[in-house]
C-alpha cells in the first residue's frame, strides 16, 4: 500500500489529478524516445547506433566493445580491454583481427550479412580517422 488510502485524502488527491494507484507510465524522455527508434528505425540501423552512441570513430573503444554488436554464436571475438590498444601498431593488430571476424564476405548470403557490412563501414571509418591523427 502506499500509505494513502481513498477513504482518507484520496478525494483531495484526485482533485489535483492524482491517482492513489497510479500505473507505471515510461520514467525518462530517453525511453520514450528510444521506443518510438524501435518502432520505426531499421534494427540493424539501431543495433549499430546502440554500438556506436558516445564512440563515434573511436576505434579502440569500437573494438573493446565489438562484443556487444556481433550475432549469436559467433565465438572468435575475445572482448579485448583497451590496454591491449595503447600503441599504434597494436590497434592495427586488434583492427586487422576485428575485420577477420566480421568481414561481410564471410557473410554472404546469410542472415548476418547486412549487420558485417555496417560493422565494417563502422570500423573502418574509425581506423581510417585512427590513422589520419596518427600521421599529424
Amino acid at each position: 500500500s502506499s500509505g494513502i488510502n481513498a477513504e482518507y485524502g484520496g478525494d483531495l488527491l484526485s482533485e489535483q489529478n492524482f491517482s492513489v494507484n497510479q500505473p507505471t507510465a515510461k520514467t525518462t524522455l530517453q525511453e520514450q524516445r528510444r521506443e518510438e527508434l524501435e518502432k520505426s528505425m531499421d534494427p540493424i540501423e539501431l543495433k549499430i547506433m546502440d554500438w556506436t552512441k558516445g564512440k563515434e570513430n573511436n576505434i579502440r573503444a569500437l573494438l573493446s566493445t565489438l562484443g556487444d554488436v556481433l550475432w549469436d554464436g559467433e565465438t572468435r571475438w575475445p572482448k579485448p580491454g583497451m590496454h591491449l590498444m595503447i600503441e599504434p601498431g597494436q590497434v592495427k593488430k586488434m583492427y586487422r583481427n576485428a575485420s577477420r571476424v566480421v568481414h561481410p564476405d564471410k557473410q554472404v548470403g546469410t542472415s548476418n550479412e547486412e549487420l558485417a557490412k555496417r560493422i565494417q563501414m563502422e570500423l573502418n571509418g574509425a581506423y581510417y580517422q585512427f590513422e589520419d591523427s596518427e600521421l599529424q
